[in-house]
């Protein structure tokens, strides 16, 4: 194997190892451990040659260094854990990267600035309520909250935020590398 061929496998491993753990969620905060990375990349990608922990690790830390940082396992383990860097994690996601969640919330504003009703908190029922509960069901507050039914939510996601909403499957790795579909 030449130098350039390998050059090139390490930069695909860098790429697929980047969208996977674009993919975590928990990958912003707790982290992924490395071998729950692994064990995901195995499974996605088992035509190609099988990383081991070491050269993941080797990999993200010279390509992915602006990406990603390493904490070493303080038990000693030697598995340790991804965080992904703030920075990367607050740009736009591309299709499927629940870790950059920061544009939803950008549209889920921008949806409620443009198409949210004004009403007072006190005028909204609210969830378990009873005739019996103090103000029949009906929140004290007189204060005034801006809102979206979730009913006109789905059609407004559409149209602010990705047209094949409803069309595409949603979903991201938990902690444990196992695929959770919000679907």
């Amino acid at each position: 194997m030449t130098n350039t061929a390998s050059s090139t496998d390490e930069e695909i491993l860098a790429l697929r190892l980047r969208d996977l753990l674009l993919r975590f969620p928990c990958s912003v905060l707790e982290g992924v451990r490395v071998g729950v990375l692994c064990g995901v990349y195995r499974d996605r990608f088992p035509e190609g040659p099988l990383p081991t922990e070491a050269s993941v690790c080797s990999v993200v830390t010279s390509l992915l260094a602006d990406v990603v940082e390493l904490e070493e396992a303080s038990d000693h383990s030697g598995d340790g854990v991804f965080h992904l860097r703030d920075d990367l994690a607050l740009r736009p996601a591309m299709d499927g990267q629940l870790a950059c969640w920061p544009v939803l919330v950008q549209r889920l504003v921008e949806i409620v600035r443009l198409h949210g009703v004004s009403q007072r908190l006190g005028e909204l029922p609210f969830a378990g309520a009873t005739d019996v509960d103090k103000g029949g069901g009906k929140l004290e507050d007189s204060t005034e909250e801006t809102g979206v039914l979730l009913a006109q939510l789905k059609p407004l996601l559409r149209r602010h935020w990705d047209a094949a909403f409803d069309e595409k499957a949603l979903g991201f790795f938990n902690e444990r590398g196992t695929y959770v579909s919000v679907k």
